[in-house]
């Protein structure tokens, strides 16, 4: 078989999964009430950026892989601009959901306050226009085109010394910080969470019961898959891509920033049993805040 035969299967096969994933996660965050929450507000639009992601790849870069065709692949720099905007809006979100999980276990009397519906809705589309204005600077704007190359059968940037410094600090430092904090704050509610659930429940005389218990695991997993999965993602790209031969494990390691929003629609339902619930359930309500901040 040959190389793009290979390359587009394997785009097909997990863009098609992402999609399906990340659409039917959006189909029962509907069916939760506690999705019309500013938590929810927030999360279905991070799931949003990975549908988009993963549409992107399967209806431009997958047949372009296959075809190489000439008109796609000369307007790629602004398809990957596109992805590029998707993705910094992503990483934005994250934070921001991050944000709202430690603000509720932190500072619950303050969170109905900042985390208003209006606020959540400025928050999101700040994200996008952080992630608009950063990439249409730097990527477009300043020459640094993100653009489809049919040698490793996926997005590059520029490989001038000029552009190779300035993405590795508009995208590799500054994505990875982004990751490191969204994870510590995760972290941090997390422990905070389960520290204040079982010091209520010691005040009861109670035991932490096995359904807290399983939530509390499924949210450090859920945090620990993500924040893991962004990370190898730059790592792939930066530093392991540039170091191999074979352009299918090229395609593979310089493309895994894009799979990772199709493995995330995955992450959310494997981790998250209550979620799993809601598929077969007409209206579901859950509190924890190892689901959703409130």
């Amino acid at each position: 078989m040959k190389e793009e035969h290979i390359v587009s299967s394997i785009t097909f096969m997990i863009m098609t999964g992402g999609v399906m994933a990340n659409v039917y996660a959006l189909i029962i965050a509907g069916k939760m009430s506690s999705m019309n929450s500013s938590f929810g507000i927030i999360t279905k639009n991070q799931e949003i950026c990975n549908l988009l992601m993963c549409l992107l790849f399967l209806f431009y870069v997958c047949p372009m892989q296959l075809t190489d065709f000439e008109p796609f692949v000369k307007f790629s720099k602004y398809i990957g601009l596109a992805a590029m905007i998707i993705y910094e809006a992503s990483m934005n979100l994250h934070l921001i959901i991050a944000c709202n999980r430690l603000f509720a276990v932190f500072l619950p009397f303050h969170y109905d306050q900042l985390f208003t519906n209006y606020n959540t809705k400025f928050m999101v589309a700040f994200s996008w226009l952080i992630g608009l204005f950063i990439c249409t600077l730097f990527y477009f704007i300043l020459g640094c085109h993100f653009f489809y190359s049919d040698t490793s059968f996926t997005f590059g940037f520029r490989e001038t010394r000029r552009c190779t410094k300035i993405t590795w600090y508009s995208d590799f430092m500054l994505n990875n910080s982004l990751v490191m904090v969204t994870l510590v704050f995760n972290l941090l509610t997390a422990y905070k969470a389960g520290t204040t659930s079982r010091s209520m429940l010691q005040a009861a005389g109670s035991s932490m019961s096995k359904q807290l218990k399983r939530r509390e695991r499924n949210f450090l997993r859920q945090s620990f898959f993500q924040g893991l999965s962004m990370f190898a993602g730059q790592l792939t790209y930066y530093l392991t891509a540039p170091l191999v031969d074979s352009k299918i494990i090229v395609f593979l390691l310089a493309s895994l920033w894009a799979f990772v929003h199709a493995f995330e629609g995955g992450i959310i339902l494997l981790t998250n049993k209550d979620v799993r619930i809601a598929a077969h359930t007409k209206k579901l309500s859950v509190t924890s805040v190892f689901v959703i901040a409130r």
